[in-house]
């Protein structure tokens, strides 16, 4: 309850679309996940760099109890959780404990997300059919940034480097000459089987056959090119 008067404004922000994707609710603290809440906590509370981190040991205790109530629960429900920067160190311990397993991509989508992105621009992303690729693109880059155990500010330069060579390397992708040669091919017999199919109609069979041709060349050519990279696009677009 005492984040309700939080989410209240948050839910009038909300398009009317959003109710078949996200829904409002209070999760019962049941005796077994306080219990599993309260043993990470014990240990959390002499993690040193929480210590370091806040030395007060009733802010300290406030910051753990709850953190770890919240991962408790998630881990009944088999599900992630959304963490925001100042309860994040108490993960951060989690982690180094062995007992909590980070969600990578997150922190590259923050980057990438456009600023003034609206619930609307969301809404629309959620429908982009390329949406699932490129968050597991987001993810490998990530996961690739994190792999150079770069300082923590080092991070975020590090996850750019990587994306924009993911994204290069996708750009440059190209069906080699000799598939386009037997898709053209295809495109012709499909020209030939037109002219054959419509008698008495010179030129129709050939003009079929071209525009075949350049069909199946074009889709040679975004086939070759990842669905995601449409995505990237979008997300780069100039804003109004």
């Amino acid at each position: 309850m005492a984040w309700e008067a939080t989410f209240e404004p948050f839910k009038d922000e909300l398009p009317k679309g959003a109710s078949k994707w996200l829904s409002f609710g209070h999760l019962p603290d049941p005796q077994e996940v306080s219990d599993i809440a309260a043993s990470w906590a014990r240990i959390d509370d002499l993690d040193p760099r929480l210590q370091q981190l806040w030395p007060n040991s009733f802010i300290r205790d406030l910051f753990v109890k709850t953190t770890d109530l919240d991962l408790a629960l998630s881990a009944g429900l088999a599900a992630a959780i959304s963490v925001d920067s100042a309860h994040g160190p108490v993960v951060a311990a989690r982690m180094r404990a062995g007992e909590a397993e980070p969600v990578l991509g997150q922190r590259a989508l923050h980057l990438y997300l456009p600023m003034g992105f609206t619930w609307a621009d969301i809404a629309e992303l959620r429908r982009h059919k390329a949406l699932t690729e490129y968050r597991a693109v987001l993810r490998d880059v990530e996961t690739l940034a994190m792999d150079k155990a770069v300082p923590l500010h080092d991070l975020d330069g590090a996850i750019r480097e990587a994306y924009a060579d993911r994204v290069a390397k996708a750009e440059a992708r190209r069906p080699t000459a000799w598939a386009k040669v037997a898709i053209g091919a295809i495109g012709m017999v499909a020209g030939v089987v037109g002219e054959l199919a419509v008698p008495g109609t010179p030129g129709v069979g050939a003009v079929a056959g071209a525009a075949a041709h350049l069909t199946a060349t074009e889709a040679a050519d975004r086939a070759a090119r990842p669905r995601w990279l449409s995505l990237d696009a979008r997300l780069r677009r100039p804003r109004p």
